[in-house]
């Protein structure tokens, strides 16, 4: 027991010691761009990301006066974990240099989530480079403080939901140069120059239940001189932008379900504006409260206006050099400032809402609410643990030492043993009882003391070994012909089975196993009759 306790010491004191594993530090890394390459590498190792097959997690903040993180692997996930990838202080002067913050050149199926981006010209970039981007998703990123937010250029069929693009000098989300399919929805888009921007030829996309305020213009689909077409906006916020939704040379969108709310602070305050556009629908929007007009249309015609809400705009609508239609031809639009009467609205010579809503249509679903758009900095990452070369040397050494301890005491113990004198075998119960050993022990042991009066002093009345065999095989009361015994002297005769018995003290009939004493077990003469 002693040596046991000792050895159980000695393990204990050994595990301590080999698996003393020491957490990373969450330090900061400045200087040079952190690259993702295609082979799944980090460089330079030294960066503050740990690798989990194809999840990539930052565990300290990354600052660079170049690019911050450039991503060449698809297939992989980019999580942040609340830390902060900043640039140096932009100028956003013409001829600066570009510099961005994370960059997917040509990727797919990318996830970025979860980062801070700051202090760059693009925060987030996803641009053409021999391939392009496709599949992609960002969600829960803080971009702010940058010359474009996030930029999507020649990129398709990406997911950006739930980030928050603030303060960024141009844009806070930008979809370019053909970027088609993409569905951004849930960010929250605020204080940027504009605050979501569809050119260049960017079609079929959806926003849909993003919060946009406090922008120049909330939301711009096209330009001067590039279209966007075919794209849904529904249940947005849109709240105390210079312009609420501008449409620009732009034909086919569908606009339905949102609200959108004036800035009084700005003498120029629109809620729509349509430009050189057509083809367009407008259902179940809410204009209220802009400081200028709600809906103004220019050069714009064949447009669909039915069932908005215009509430307490300065000027409810403009139209020049425009016809379109107002009404479904029972129901048109609802206007704070319509008198009523079961008279139409007429908004000029070429334009009428035959049929005015006298309340407040409010059939379409109201957009989801906007998620908490401020990831918490800096959270507490999960421990990292690395093995240094004297953890493994430790280890090695502490996994030698144990089987060196079970080794030594697995001897001792064969030896201890070998050491012991051999312990006597007593048969038990039922072996005593198999071998019928048990039935003729006593008998034995009389037959094998010396015959009183034997002309061979100290000869011992032995039955015969095949005497011996035939009672253990028999058993009780199975009587065989035996042999004579040897050295007897007289007989008595059983009263059981009347067989002659040795002049000797016995208890049981060998022969038929009876219970044998003076008074009722034996006769000097033979019984004349025999029981069987």
């Amino acid at each position: 027991m002693k040596n046991l306790k000792i050895l159980t010491l000695l393990v204990v004191i050994l595990l301590s010691m080999s698996f003393n594993i020491h957490p990373v530090k969450s330090l900061g890394f400045s200087g040079e761009t952190v690259y993702i390459r295609a082979n799944g590498s980090i460089d330079p190792p030294t960066a503050p990301i740990q690798r989990n097959e194809d999840i990539y997690t930052l565990t300290g903040n990354i600052t660079s006066d170049a690019d911050g993180i450039m991503i060449e692997r698809d297939n992989i996930v980019v999580d942040g974990a609340g830390y902060t990838v900043m640039g140096s202080e932009r100028t956003f002067s013409v001829n600066e240099n570009w510099i961005m913050g994370i960059t997917l050149a040509g990727r797919s199926n990318v996830t970025v989530k979860d980062t801070i981006i700051e202090n760059f010209s693009d925060g987030i970039k996803l641009y053409y480079h021999y391939n392009y981007p496709s599949s992609n998703t960002l969600s829960g990123n803080h971009v702010a403080n940058n010359k474009w937010g996030i930029d999507l250029l020649h990129s398709s069929n990406n997911t950006l939901s739930n980030n928050t693009a603030t303060a960024n000098y141009n844009a806070g989300i930008l979809l370019g140069d053909s970027s088609n399919n993409n569905v951004v929805s849930g960010n929250n888009v605020t204080a940027n120059g504009d605050g979501i921007w569809l050119d260049g030829s960017s079609d079929n996309n959806v926003l849909f239940c993003n919060n946009v305020a406090d922008n120049g213009e909330g939301i711009v689909l096209g330009s001067s001189s590039e279209s966007s077409n075919n794209n849904v906006l529904s249940g947005n916020n849109i709240t105390t932008n210079g312009v609420g939704i501008w449409l620009w040379s732009s034909s086919n969108n569908t606009l339905s379900g949102n609200n959108i709310i004036g800035r009084s602070d700005w003498v120029y305050n629109y809620g729509l504006v349509i430009k050189n556009s057509s083809n367009n629908v407008l259902l179940g929007n809410n204009v209220t409260a802009s400081n200028y007009y709600g809906i103004w249309l220019d050069s714009s015609s064949e447009n669909f206006i039915c069932h908005n809400n215009f509430v307490n705009n300065k000027h409810q609508v403009h139209t020049q050099n425009s016809i379109n239609v107002w009404d479904n031809g029972s129901e048109g639009n609802y206007w704070s400032d319509y008198a009523g009467g079961d008279t139409p609205q007429i908004i000029d010579a070429n334009n009428t809402d035959h049929h005015p809503l006298m309340n407040i249509y409010n059939s379409m679903p109201s957009p989801n609410p906007i998620p908490n758009p401020n990831p918490t900095p800096n959270p507490k990452p999960l421990p990292v643990f690395i093995l240094t070369p004297t953890d493994v040397m430790e280890i090695v050494g502490g996994l030698v030492l144990l089987i060196v301890i079970v080794v030594v005491a697995v001897k001792y113990r064969k030896r201890a043993k070998k050491a012991q004198p051999p312990q006597p075998i007593n048969p038990s119960e039922e072996q005593v009882l198999e071998t019928g050993e048990g039935k003729f022990a006593e008998e034995r042991k009389e037959l094998e003391k010396p015959v009183e009066g034997s002309a061979a002093a100290g000869q011992k009345n032995v039955m015969s070994s095949e005497r011996l065999s035939a009672e253990a095989s028999q058993g009780a009361g199975q009587c065989a012909e035996l042999p004579p015994l040897q050295a007897q002297k007289r007989f008595e005769y059983c009263l059981e089975c009347g067989e002659k018995l040795p002049d000797i003290k016995v208890k049981f009939c060998p022969f038929c196993g009876a219970s044998l004493n003076i008074q009722s077990g034996t006769s000097a003469e033979k019984p004349s009759e025999t029981k069987i």
